[in-house]
């Protein structure tokens, strides 16, 4: 399927290539937008062409990563652009066998996956449940947010999608949850904090 910026409803020219990802349509007056939120773990920046992580969220917004995961380390060749050209994927960038791990790994950071987010009736603290990805194994967790973070988590669960990339940690006493969303064409991080229940 083409996702590519402004090309005829139907185009089948495999700029969107073959991805694992959620398709959202989106009605205007010109007609249909198609957007497939996607990372894209092979990609090489077009202006410097180093190695880097693509991601392009359901509502079409573009970001460039060196890294994925927190700190959500931009890329600085595209940082302040709104590419909308190919992003081709480079199979050889795989990363080496005894490369250092990502910054993310090494903070602790695990991928994590939202199964359910909600705010019980009367109350001002949500309840967020997911599972994280420990090596080869995954385990739940329920975290109660701090009400503090009942803005903010609104916000992410308001935002969020499934393929966007989320992680998650345990830190002494609390659960952390980081996670990204699109909105008004500029990347968001959301970190947010609680107990967590396993």
């Amino acid at each position: 399927m083409c996702n590519a910026w402004n090309h005829e409803p139907g185009c089948s020219c495999g700029f969107g290539g073959a991805y694992d990802g959620n398709t959202v349509s989106i009605a205007d007056a010109g007609g249909l937008a198609s957007y497939e939120s996607y990372v894209n773990p092979f990609a090489r920046c077009p202006v410097c062409r180093a190695p880097v992580f693509f991601y392009q969220a359901a509502n079409g917004g573009r970001v460039f990563f060196d890294e994925l995961g927190p700190p959500w380390p931009k890329h600085p060749c595209t940082d302040h652009s709104s590419t909308r050209g190919e992003i081709p994927i480079d199979r050889s960038l795989r990363r080496a066998p005894d490369a250092a791990s990502p910054a993310w790994q090494r903070d602790g950071w695990f991928p994590f996956f939202l199964t359910d987010a909600y705010l019980p009736r009367g109350q001002r603290q949500y309840r967020v449940s997911g599972r994280f990805l420990t090596g080869r194994d995954s385990s739940s967790v329920t975290i109660l947010m701090h009400g503090e973070f009942a803005g903010r988590v609104s916000d992410w669960v308001n935002l969020w999608v499934p393929t966007a990339p989320t992680f998650y940690r345990r830190a002494k006493q609390e659960c952390e949850v980081s996670g990204i969303t699109t909105g008004g064409g500029r990347i968001k991080e959301h970190l947010l904090k609680g107990r967590g229940w396993f």
